[in-house]
């Protein structure tokens, strides 16, 4: 019982910011259209950092927050590999 409790802790979590940071994170993995949710990511996990008590919600946020700029990375390189697709073939 003791290695579910911290396996489930994130779901577990009371905090509103917490729980839509990570509805926007996940939202936000899709590839391409995640790019609109990412925004949200980082301002709802910046505004539950700030705005956070302390404990479990606020080391959520600051994961929240580190995922999201992880996947704006992602997303901004999918999005540089669809612009220059359409020119690799003219070089080869």
């Amino acid at each position: 019982m003791h290695g579910r409790s911290n396996s489930f802790a994130l779901f577990d979590t009371a905090d509103l910011s917490s729980q839509t940071g990570w509805a926007a994170v996940v939202y936000s993995a899709v590839p391409y259209l995640g790019v609109l949710f990412i925004p949200i990511a980082v301002a709802v996990s910046v505004v539950g950092l700030l705005r956070g008590r302390g404990g479990s919600g606020k080391s959520h946020n600051g994961k929240f927050l580190i995922a999201s700029l992880l996947l704006l990375g992602i997303q901004l390189y999918l999005w540089w590999l669809l612009y220059i697709a359409r020119d690799l073939p003219q070089n080869f």
